[in-house]
């Protein structure tokens, strides 16, 4: 009987396996809606936590009582786990640092990644894991939850106990960096990590560009990160999604479709509103010194270039010296469209120079003193793209307090 609900669910030749610890694994193989259990004659799949479909193969681990031990089923055959070249592999002699446990798989630049919680084991020539060897190993650097790795490509995301990881492969030195991702919040992510007492998800959605770690009960909140590009820290740029309710997600990998699994049912992300309601964009600074935290500073003016959002009310804010209470100034995005030139001919409706997306800088007044200035932007988001491009202020620096 199941009495679990954290089904780890992966595809292998047109046929849907599921694994979950402490529960026999189970199939719906193509075309009917029934599950069975994964048995071939007498032998029944392991009954592990973790799987991944990879080099032709199913390939399991983190069963109760054995947390050591990789599973591989037979070649292109995902119910056959003791006959033809199905095996198995007990890494106790093998992690770096002494006793590990097995957390998740994946597979990258061709090489088969087993994840403990404190390292990692990259081993070549997965696709005969008989002769299959070690080619490195990562200590100190880990996974802490099943449902963090995702494979964007070029890279690999993960969750250690120090925040996100990359797993970037360096061929020409045959080594492998580990990039922290969440650098920039670091703690705070720790922190939720060691109080999370849900299970913790992830997605990794190409046509967004961003991968989504979900932490859904004790922290209620998913941090969204770009990977488009990296700071200049080497992290990425991160958001946070607040009380949303997602409890977990999926792409489509045919449609490229984004789904979330929430309290609410099953939801389709896309567009610009919440469920048909508008919610709040946030952006805010970290404390400003202007390169000088001794003497006073007075905002003089604050610069916004702004895209989309035609129409749009906005707020703005300003406060020094860490306090809350925020000076206010609302203001409106521009509705026209601003061609680029502005002028003549190149301000028509047929013209090849005529703008399609409104572009608005707003200048705003600014008041008051301190030591350091916080700025921040809120948005009602209504059906319209809006994108705070940049954020520029003048400030006027007084006498040493």
């Amino acid at each position: 009987s199941i009495t679990a609900n954290n089904w780890k669910i992966v595809s292998f030749n047109n046929d849907i396996y599921f694994f979950q610890s402490g529960h026999a694994a189970l199939v719906s193989v193509a075309g009917s809606t029934t599950l069975i259990a994964v048995v071939d004659g007498a032998h029944a799949a392991p009954a592990a936590n973790e799987v991944l479909a990879s080099f032709g193969r199913l390939w399991a681990a983190d069963v109760v009582n054995n947390n050591y031990t990789v599973y591989w089923s037979d070649l292109l055959d995902g119910d056959d786990w003791h006959g033809g070249s199905a095996g198995s592999l007990d890494l106790t002699t093998v992690w770096p640092t002494g006793f590990d446990e097995v957390t998740a798989l994946a597979e990258f630049n061709d090489l088969l990644v087993i994840f403990g919680k404190r390292s990692i084991l990259l081993y070549s020539g997965a696709s005969s894991p008989s002769t299959m060897t070690l080619q490195d190993t990562i200590t100190n650097i880990g996974c802490v939850a099943r449902d963090s790795v995702q494979s964007t490509g070029s890279d690999l995301f993960f969750l250690s106990s120090s925040g996100v990881r990359s797993l970037g492969r360096v061929i020409q030195e045959k080594s492998n960096p580990i990039g922290d991702v969440s650098r920039s919040i670091r703690d705070e992510l720790v922190y939720n990590t060691t109080l999370e007492t849900g299970d913790i998800k992830s997605v990794y959605s190409v046509e967004n560009a961003f991968y989504l770690l979900i932490f859904p009960v004790t922290a209620k909140i998913v941090y969204c990160f770009d990977v488009r590009s990296k700071l200049e820290d080497g992290s990425n740029r991160v958001t946070t999604w607040p009380t949303t309710g997602i409890l977990t997600a999926a792409r489509d990998d045919v449609g490229g479709e984004l789904y979330f699994g929430g309290v609410s049912g099953v939801s389709r992300y896309f567009g610009y509103l919440d469920n048909t309601s508008t919610y709040t964009m946030k952006y805010y600074t970290q404390p400003l010194a202007f390169g000088d935290p001794s003497r006073v500073k007075m905002l003089k003016e604050i610069n916004l270039t702004l895209i989309g959002g035609s129409g749009s009310q906005l707020v703005a804010n300003w406060a020094y010296d860490y306090t809350e209470g925020y000076s206010k100034q609302a203001f409106t995005v521009a509705t026209s469209l601003i061609a680029e030139y502005g002028v003549a001919e190149y301000n028509v409706a047929a013209s090849e120079y005529s703008a399609t997306i409104v572009i608005d800088v707003a200048k705003l007044k600014a008041r008051g003193s301190g030591k350091v200035a916080t700025i921040g932007i809120d948005a009602t988001i209504d059906g319209r793209a809006l994108s705070i491009q940049e954020l520029n202020t003048e400030a006027i620096i007084g006498r040493l307090i």
